[in-house]
């Protein structure tokens, strides 16, 4: 997997990673970021890869990307954060670990 394939965006400037969460791909997740995918990469409206998870709850992937140093205040353009996604759409087990992240300043 280059960087170059990992890093190409789309007409919404998602790149590999935001497609990977999207699809709850977590093998290919593991893989972009094990290749130094940026784990803080923003689309166009400036949502990072773990907004989506956070929006979709998936835990194993927002796990994933907490370890790998993805940023909990993120905010997109809209000035939402991860955790408020998480939050906003009742995902408790998300909200947790994004919080407990939060809580410890990563």
């Amino acid at each position: 997997l280059s960087l170059s394939t990992i890093h190409q965006r789309n007409e919404h400037g998602e790149d590999l990673l935001h497609s990977a969460v999207t699809h709850q791909d977590i093998d290919l997740v593991r893989k972009i970021i094990q290749a130094g995918g940026n784990v803080n990469s923003q689309d166009y409206a400036g949502l990072t890869a773990l907004h989506i998870a956070s929006v979709e709850g998936f835990y194993g992937i927002a796990n994933l990307l907490l370890k790998a140093g993805a940023d909990v205040n993120a905010a997109q353009k809209q000035k939402i954060t991860p955790l408020q996604n998480a939050v906003k759409e009742g995902h408790y087990e998300v909200y947790s670990k994004l919080n407990t992240n939060y809580d410890l300043g990563l």
